[in-house]
């Protein structure tokens, strides 16, 4: 995951078509900036943060699930999967 994090140039344009971004983007891991970090022209980051884009970073998210490490076996572990039936939930899903 620190990987992929290092390698993130960040992206700016979340709210466009957010329908179909939010589909396609089930097998995929996104990292979402700062607002403060992002610069106004939707270019990017700002370049304060382009050589330490971690400091940019406020989340990541979607097809964490998808990739090997602790999220996925976390995820799919037994005392998740009670947790969510204790909930009532009938058919989670990851």
């Amino acid at each position: 995951m620190n990987r992929l994090a290092l390698a993130w140039i960040g992206y700016t344009d979340q709210s466009t078509a957010r329908g179909v971004y939010i589909l396609e983007s089930a097998d995929k891991i996104y990292f979402f900036a700062e607002l403060t970090a992002l610069s106004t022209d939707g270019s990017g980051l700002l370049p304060e943060y382009q050589t330490n884009n971690m400091q940019a970073l406020n989340k990541a998210g979607h097809a964490l699930h998808l990739t090997p490490g602790a999220f996925s076996t976390n995820c799919r572990s037994s005392k998740i999967r009670d947790s969510v039936t204790d909930l009532g939930w009938k058919d989670p899903v990851v």
